[in-house]
């Protein structure tokens, strides 16, 4: 078993505007905890939940800059070669 946090920034371009009211280019930031537990030498399973955040940043203005907050999820497999 092993723990770990993820950090990460990213950036997208829409092809509509995300939220409604806003624009198509924006910001997104993630972060939390997460964990992998081995099943086998090369097989792992990985999970964990992050806080999550979208924005423009308000490139075009704070009137212009709704956001998204949330709290996300994920689970997976992972495969070492």
């Amino acid at each position: 078993l092993s723990l770990f946090v993820d950090v990460g920034p990213g950036a997208f371009e829409g092809s509509t505007e995300v939220p409604h009211d806003g624009t198509t280019f924006n910001i997104t930031f993630r972060s939390g905890p997460g964990l992998t537990y081995q099943i086998t030498d090369n097989f792992y399973l990985i999970g964990g939940a992050r806080y999550f955040h979208l924005s423009n940043a308000a490139l075009e203005g704070r009137e212009h800059n709704p956001s998204i907050n949330g709290i996300e999820g994920y689970f997976g497999v992972m495969f070492k070669f």
